[in-house]
């Protein structure tokens, strides 16, 4: 389920994440999420957690935190499309991030609890105080 409103970017990009497979605490593979059309170029992560969803300004530009701390971090991933266009997507596979036996098993998520996921990028020209942009986000059930 999506929730939030992502923040508008310096270039009007406004970052929409989505989700296809199957999260699960113990699988290999198998659950990617999704962001599209944020700020080309710009390097950016997904974060997660469990604590519930929620929509704290962030500084004062327009994206909301919409993910309770605290939070795990993803890998960082680098930009792709052009500089100053909306045309940015990245994906990543978040059980191959977190199942038990990878490279983050410390992240693993607890079987049963919601989990939310949301996509930071950076927004250098953004005018607010954070430099930084934020996607909507989306909430989950987690297998074992």
């Amino acid at each position: 389920v999506n929730y939030c409103t992502p923040g508008t970017s310096f270039s009007g990009c406004q970052a929409m994440i989505s989700s296809t497979g199957t999260p699960s605490a113990t699988a290999a593979s198998g659950f990617n999420v999704t962001v599209s059309n944020y700020e080309g170029q710009k390097d950016g992560l997904f974060f997660f957690g469990q604590n519930g969803q929620q929509a704290n300004s962030w500084g004062n530009g327009t994206s909301f935190q919409c993910v309770t701390p605290p939070v795990k971090r993803a890998g960082l991933i680098t930009g792709s499309g052009t500089n100053g266009l909306c045309n940015a997507m990245a994906t990543q596979d978040l059980n191959a991030r977190w199942c038990a036996l990878c490279p983050k098993p410390n992240h693993q998520p607890i079987p049963g609890v919601p989990m939310q996921i949301q996509f930071w990028y950076r927004d250098p020209q953004n005018t607010s105080n954070q430099k930084t942009s934020l996607s909507d986000a989306v909430e989950f059930g987690v297998g074992p």
